[in-house]
């Protein structure tokens, strides 16, 4: 059974227009949203230079109409991305430098293959809308990570909706508020540039959503397994995007934790079954992380020819031998308090409504699932649900004390709790003034991002 709103207040509105056409109304705010976002992001050339000239050198070839979107959407980290899908320069998307494999090359690699297919259809539509009927090769790989993030940001949305559909036993309106509020993100731009957080974010809650439908079924059931199996694959691929996605191992390790101890009441096959393959689903989404991990081992520490020949990193030589670990501590100084300098203040300031919102919305939930409309009617899916709010706020807690702190306005892009709550707020007319704070917070967020993010300015 599936979860039912807790209170008259998340009631349904069949009459209203929003109601009644869900899809309609998501994809209008979604082109509306995006189109915003892109104008504020190619009139940011009106406010004055760069501040930083990376851009400009990385399509210093390039003289394209197409250029003009391309450079004010590749900033950052996304130059990284498509630095690699360009195929560094060796021709392959594996990264070049090592400080690169922070930055999934699984993401680097598809941008490569959907570059490729532009230029293999000279009738394909990029071809159409741009010059000649074609592209230069310096904007493509950029153009195709910009497709690729609004694609993929469509698929978060509607993901979420049909997930939250599925949790609540089909209550329209806090599914359509919701999806909303993942539409106006605070990640706003990043999640139409060529970046990881649009890919993470749909595979993240078609994962999620394909182990809720699983969970309509009993446990040790053929298609609960199914299920579990599908969903493990969907977030190894999420985590293949962004390493965070390991905190999804959670959900798997809850489920294998269930299926042990109902294995220990009443020993049968079936519930021994459901926990080898809970704990297969745990590994799978694990696999998303090491697998990458493996093949840099193999080309830096390796015996034999090339580079590990040669020299051997200092991190060949660790316990576990993780060269993303690694680039993250001598690269960028990330650390446990690392970032808590004086210096750093001002970007703590700019996390804390996002670290606010994940942290007390994931603690409240946890507790009480009612809090973000759910109640307890059916086990399977409370305990889904509490899962998620523990793993959206180990991820927050990690953000705070470990990470480059104003990553998180990026990160809870692809975590659905925190939209469920203040999407219960909303509907309640106690909390309704915190969730009108959320969304104007979100909102005025995004709008600023844009200008800052489209001229080279922080946070990134």
């Amino acid at each position: 059974m599936a979860l039912k709103a807790s209170s008259p207040n998340a009631s349904r509105s069949p009459s209203s227009p929003s109601s009644s056409s869900p899809l309609l109304t998501l994809t209008l705010a979604f082109i509306a949203w995006k189109s915003l976002l892109l104008l504020l992001s190619c009139g940011g050339a009106l406010v004055g230079p760069d501040y930083d000239t990376s851009t400009s050198l990385f399509f210093a070839r390039s003289s394209s109409s197409a250029t003009l979107l391309a450079r004010r959407l590749t900033r950052w980290d996304a130059i990284y991305f498509v630095h690699a899908a360009r195929g560094g320069i060796n021709g392959s998307s594996a990264p070049v430098y090592e400080q690169q494999w922070a930055f999934s090359p699984a993401l680097s690699l598809f941008l490569q293959w959907l570059a490729a297919q532009a230029r293999r259809t000279s009738s394909s539509i990029l071809g159409l809308l741009l010059h000649d009927g074609r592209t230069e090769d310096d904007d493509l790989e950029a153009l195709a990570g910009i497709a690729l993030a609004h694609a993929s940001h469509a698929v978060a949305v509607f993901a979420l909706h049909r997930l939250t559909l599925l949790l609540t036993g089909g209550d329209a309106r806090r599914a359509l508020l919701a999806a909303l509020l993942c539409v106006v993100s605070p990640a706003g731009v990043f999640l139409s540039a060529p970046y990881a957080e649009s890919p993470f974010a749909a595979l993240s809650f078609a994962g999620v959503w394909v182990l809720a439908a699983g969970y309509e079924h009993p446990l040790g059931s053929a298609r609960r397994s199914a299920a579990v199996l599908a969903a493990g694959a969907v977030l190894g691929l999420a985590t293949a995007v962004r390493s965070n996605g390991l905190a999804n191992g959670l959900l798997f390790a809850v489920e294998a934790l269930r299926a042990a101890g109902a294995f220990v009441k009443a020993p049968g096959v079936r519930l021994a079954v459901a926990a080898g393959v809970a704990g297969v689903g745990g590994v799978l989404v694990a696999m998303g992380s090491a697998i990458p991990q493996y093949v840099a081992y193999t080309i830096y520490c390796g015996g034999g020819e090339g580079r590990a020949a040669v020299m051997r990193p200092p991190w060949c030589e660790r316990t576990v031998p993780s060269i993303y670990s690694y680039v993250q501590d001598v690269y960028w100084n990330v650390g446990f308090l690392r970032y808590w300098t004086p210096n750093q203040i001002p970007l703590f300031l700019l996390a804390a409504p996002v670290l606010t919102l994940l942290i007390a919305s994931g603690y409240e939930v946890l507790r009480r699932p009612a809090a973000a409309g759910f109640a307890p009617s059916s086990l399977d899916h409370r305990v889904l649900v509490q899962a998620l709010a523990a793993s959206q706020a180990i991820v927050a807690l990690l953000a705070l004390t470990s990470y480059h702190v104003q990553v998180i306005s990026r990160l809870a892009s692809g975590y659905a709790v925190w939209y469920w709550w203040i999407a219960a707020c909303l509907m309640d007319k106690s909390r309704r003034g915190v969730g009108r704070a959320a969304v104007i917070f979100m909102v005025m967020y995004g709008g600023i991002q844009a200008v800052l993010f489209s001229t080279f300015l922080p946070p990134a």
